[in-house]
């Protein structure tokens, strides 16, 4: 009876232990991707050229230095109306182990 009780126990330490180990590997993989989303935004923010955001940012990058496996898309979308001249930004990061994409969008107005 001890040996049955022992086993349950040390099983039910392992399943555990495996979710823990798994939701810290999600929670690794979300971080680094909203970092990644960040650092971009960041870019295109201070980037000094207006006029020039979509031609320097907008696309794919399905390498990402220092981030294996990580891929991220930037799109930029120019809104121009006789009273309104932004940019909406939108910066996705995918990486394996993530269920949805992690997204962050940010308007720059013009100068």
């Amino acid at each position: 009876m001890a040996l049955v009780l022992l086993s349950v126990v040390i099983l039910g330490m392992g399943t555990a232990m495996a979710l823990v180990v798994s939701n810290v590997t999600v929670g690794s993989q979300q971080s680094a991707a909203l970092q990644l989303t960040e650092d971009r935004l960041d870019l295109v923010r201070v980037h000094p050229d207006y006029g020039a955001i979509e031609d320097v940012f907008a696309g794919s990058e399905s390498q990402i230095p220092g981030a294996p496996g990580f891929a991220r898309t930037t799109t930029v979308v120019h809104v121009m109306t006789d009273s309104a001249d932004y940019k909406t930004v939108t910066v996705n990061v995918t990486a394996p182990g993530l269920d949805a994409p992690i997204s962050r969008t940010a308007t720059l107005a013009a100068p």
